[in-house]
């Protein structure tokens, strides 16, 4: 009897070191996949955030902005705000980002929004016209962090 318990009891805790085993590298899966989203929404919001500098230079260049080049410009404005904030938001672990980095990218995310509204519109040209050297700046800024 005394070999049974034995036996059971050395049975689970070899099943518990080989839990603890597959959760950590589970873990440490997850937080490299996690790594790796960050990244990315990283990079795809920095390259909306040059294509809508671009799509702007080029309008405000050729002095007119078309029906289309104003749908274009609001896809890449609400692009830049869903990577934003995907990258903002962390799969795991479910917490704010508080590094100084973050800090400052949200900062010129904060900013690019005081000069640039959410939904552009035919009325917004001229003040966009106005403000591209600020908004031509700060994109400056973010893709230089």
């Amino acid at each position: 009897m005394k070999k049974i318990i034995v036996a059971i009891g050395i049975a689970v805790f070899v099943i518990a070191i080989l839990y603890t085993i597959i959760s950590t590298n589970n873990y440490r899966q997850v937080v490299s996949l996690n790594e790796q989203m960050k990244d990315h929404m990283y990079s795809s919001y920095i390259q909306n955030m040059k294509e809508l500098k671009d799509e702007l230079g080029q309008g405000i260049s050729n002095g007119e902005f078309g029906e289309q080049d104003i749908v274009n410009l609001n896809k890449t404005r609400t692009r830049i705000d869903d990577y934003f904030y995907a990258y903002q938001v962390s799969l795991f672990p479910l917490k704010e980002d508080k590094s100084e980095e973050f800090q400052k990218i949200r900062d010129i995310y904060a900013r690019f929004n005081e000069v640039l509204p959410k939904t552009i519109t035919s009325q917004d040209l001229v003040e966009l016209n106005n403000s591209y050297k600020n908004i031509r700046e700060i994109i400056d800024e973010a893709v230089q962090e």
